[in-house]
């Protein structure tokens, strides 16, 4: 039954059923004077006695207005206890001047019987101050609304049944139109009012600050911050397998708010304008419990430093709801440095989910999945030892990970990781992906899936639309030996078979021991890694020890069959020591590598290989060119030292440099060999078929007796020093390595010429000064000659201008006087 009462059915001279803007002049006159000069008295108290202005109600709420019981005690606490208040249905609500809960003391309201929601706002100027302890003597949800701040010092906490939302927002909005507003509370009729939909705001919305307190909330129920710039310094939020809502508004805009089981959901799709979100000094927002809670974090910019965290764990059955953050701008979270202490053993599934730190996690210690987390921002950042992962210890599977950065991903000493852990069991893995401009990682950062058990492992993929770029630093080295650096892997250490790793990209860059890997170090399958890089893929250098090349590895090093790498780019270039590396080395069998390149270049010994250091087969090497070019001892192998080669087949317009070998030589070679020669793999390099039979010819080894072939002509007598021009070969270069060698050049004897008149001899000869400079500089294309001529002072010109084509003719070596004339 819906109650049409006003807001004071007990004030005097009005009729039930008027709302409060229908009081009379003098009655809101009288409210007004009165608020105004308890406003005029507070502001007079010295703030250090903060006790004395506690809790002070407002009068806008007329007889329906709160009432406070001081020093009552309530759960050990001297309290101050608030009853009355408008009831309006299931919802309750109080209207206050001032609210502030001293350090030590409460603050509880009554919670009358069928109420559902207590709404409470502040229509004072100041913010609020919860230092103490805010509570409900019931279940009913609590919603505290203050325009101007709200402030949760150390020492505040949280005694509730039901969920709570603090909110710096200027109005409460519900269904029929209504609004509960702390910024015009004379115009706030509350009739038939029964389910929020939503906060306004205004166009400055107050801080929501958390200074070191521990906000603990009962299970399954929400715990929301929504307002202007919120932050944590230090402290905890904390609701068990509940909901936690930050949520940072820049002003003027609406948040949708739906009531569900768990409390309420906020939806922030309508609003256009954020703030921003920082958490640091180690505060951390949980959500674990019998099924993982839901984290939702929305703003501009969104900061973890200091030890800060997001930890929903599962413990039961029920499937974790996961983590999201939104932040239109930035998202960036930093740790204290404990990269080692921290990151690398999470990596290595040796450490205590209790104490995760510097980061976004989700877990799974029981049947139920793990949450899924998704962050969705402009650019994202991860520094010095913090790290986002989800981690499954039982059956239940890890969450999946997603990450949409539509500029950047900047990752330096950091880890992404989705784990399966060494009880982890089941058959369904999870997916680890990564949308973006640019994908930026350095100083030994790590994107992995990687599974323990017997749990199949997790997908990867990366799609990067302008360039992926690994830049390692000094390799990190763990107390068991094992050394770290920049790397995106997919791989197994157990029995359950690895996932496969898909890196989309223009340009894909891996510097000085870079990797990215695909293998097993267990008994079960690697993964497969298929990467595209539509313009160019380079592999340069080894790290700073030596000890690691920049590699793309599918290798097994245990009985686990290794997967395959499959390359698609335009440009391949692999120098300074780095690798295309699909080896066993071990028991377990190599994979196959596929390549389609239109150019492929080697240099400075570097590899393709797929060799079988142990026993077994080597793998199987494919690769589809235009042009492959190996040097300085860089190799192509598939060999298998203790068993049988694989397989080479190269299909290319052209190879230059290296050629197939039956063993490895300080060249560059192609080989596939065995045990024993009859255990030896195949090579099969196919090129386009050039017939240059007949082309080839015996050059004669002695040059003509040009003395003896000029000896009757007048160029021997001559009293000047002559030059020699000298040509060797059957003919001209041909146009392209492909083609035949062009036909022979055409001679004509020695002769002479009737003499030219003098003026067309004359214009005959070209004037050297008018010769177009040369600008031929090394490198640059040769061509053929078309023409030459002589100087004034003697010179002969060979060239392809054409002012030379017409004196490029026999008839124009001349033994007479006309000519003579022209050479002085």
């Amino acid at each position: 039954m819906k109650l049409t009462q006003s807001l004071s059915d007990t004030a005097p001279n009005e009729a039930k059923g008027e709302v409060l803007s229908k009081h009379s002049a003098f009655e809101r006159t009288r409210w007004r004077l009165l608020e105004v000069t308890t406003a005029l008295f507070l502001s007079l108290i010295p703030s250090g006695n903060a006790v004395l202005a506690q809790i002070t109600p407002d009068v806008t709420l007329g007889g329906e207005s709160s009432t406070i019981q001081r020093n009552v005690l309530i759960n050990g606490l001297p309290s101050d206890q608030i009853d009355g208040g408008a009831i309006r249905e299931t919802n309750l609500f109080h209207s206050f001047l001032e609210f502030n809960v001293t350090a030590g003391q409460g603050a509880y309201f009554t919670n009358p019987a069928g109420i559902e929601n207590i709404f409470s706002r502040v229509t004072g100027g100041n913010p609020s101050n919860i230092f103490g302890t805010l509570g409900v003597l019931g279940d009913a949800n609590l919603l505290l609304l203050n325009p101007n701040g709200i402030i949760f010092g150390q020492t505040a906490s949280l005694d509730l049944n039901g969920s709570f939302l603090a909110t710096t927002a200027n109005s409460v909005d519900f269904a029929d139109g209504t609004q509960f507003s702390a910024s015009s509370p004379q115009t706030s009729p509350l009739l038939t009012v029964n389910v929020p939909v939503g906060l306004g705001f205004g166009t400055t919305p107050g801080e929501l600050l958390v200074q070191g307190s521990n906000l603990r909330m009962p299970p399954e129920k929400t715990l929301a911050l929504v307002g202007g710039n919120v932050t944590l310094q230090g402290g905890n939020l904390i609701a068990p397998a509940g909901r936690v809502e930050l949520g940072s508004i820049a002003g003027s805009d609406f948040v949708n708010l739906t009531s569900i089981p768990k409390g309420w959901d906020l939806d922030y799709r309508g609003v256009q304008n954020f703030q921003d979100i920082k958490l640091s000094q180690g505060a951390s927002v949980n959500t674990s419990g019998e099924g993982g809670g839901a984290i939702q974090v929305h703003g501009r910019n969104v900061t973890l430093d200091g030890e800060s965290r997001l930890l929903s764990n599962t413990l039961g059955s029920q499937p974790g709801e996961g983590i999201q953050i939104d932040a239109i701008e930035s998202v960036q979270i930093t740790g204290l440095g404990t990269y080692v202490a921290d990151a690398i053993p999470f990596a290595f599934g040796d450490f205590d989910p209790f104490e995760l730190r510097n980061g976004i996690f989700t877990l799974s210690q029981g049947s139920g999945k793990a949450g899924d987390i998704t962050i969705n921002t402009r650019q994202f950042t991860a520094t010095n030892g913090a790290f986002v992962a989800s981690y499954t210890f039982k059956s239940g599977r890890a969450g999946d990970l997603t990450l949409n950065a539509s500029d950047a991903v900047n990752l330096s000493a950091t880890g992404i990781f989705t784990l399966a852990g060494q009880e982890a069991t089941g058959e369904e893995g999870n997916l680890l992906a990564i949308n973006t401009a640019q994908l930026v990682m350095q100083d030994n950062a790590i994107i992995s899936t990687t599974t323990f058990g017997s749990r199949q492992g997790g997908n990867l993929r990366i799609f990067a639309s302008d360039s992926i770029d690994l830049i390692s630093g000094t390799p990190l080295t763990l107390d068991n030996g094992v050394s770290l650096q920049t790397a995106i892997v997919t791989n197994t250490i157990g029995e359950g078979n690895s996932g496969n790793a898909l890196i989309s990209t223009q340009r894909l860059t891996l510097q000085n021991g870079a990797a990215i890997q695909a293998g097993t170090a267990g008994s079960g399958l690697g993964g497969n890694l298929e990467v595209i890089a539509t313009e160019s893929l380079r592999l340069t250098g080894s790290a700073l020890d030596g000890a690691f090349p920049s590699s793309l590895d599918v290798s097994t090093i245990s009985s686990g069959q290794g997967g395959n790498l499959e390359i698609t780019t335009e440009n391949l270039v692999i120098e300074d020591g780095a690798g295309l590396l699909v080896r066993s080395l071990a028991d377990g069998i190599a994979g196959n590598i596929t390549i389609n390149a239109q150019n492929i270049q080697l240099r400075h010994q570097s590899q393709i290989t797929a060799t079988a250091e142990i026993a077994n087969q080597g793998g199987n090497i494919e690769i589809n060119t235009d042009t492959l070019v190996a040097l300085e001892n860089s190799d192509i192998t598939a060999n298998a030292p203790q068993g049988s080669g694989g397989k080479i087949t190269v299909n290319a317009q052209a190879i230059f440099g290296t050629e197939f070998r039956e063993e490895l030589t300080p060249e560059s070679d192609i080989t596939a060999f065995g045990k024993t020669p009859e255990l030896s793999g195949i090579v099969e390099l196919n090129t386009p078929d050039v017939n240059v039979q007949g082309d080839l010819n015996q050059l004669n080894a002695n040059f003509i007796d040009t003395e003896q072939a000029i000896a009757s002509s007048c160029l021997a007598r001559r009293n000047v020093e002559q030059g020699s021009f000298t040509v060797t070969g059957t003919g001209g270069l041909p146009q392209n390595p492909y083609e035949a060698i062009s036909g022979q050049y055409q001679l004509s004897t020695v002769q002479g010429l009737q003499p030219l008149p003098q003026q067309q001899a004359s214009s005959s000869i070209p004037n050297p000064q008018s010769l177009p400079p040369t600008s031929w500089k090394l490198g640059d294309p040769i061509q053929e000659a078309r023409g030459m001529t002589v100087t004034r002072d003697g010179r002969i010109i060979v060239g392809t201008m054409p002012q030379l084509v017409a004196t490029a003719q026999p008839q124009d070596l001349i033994c007479n006087s006309s000519v003579q004339a022209t050479e002085n």
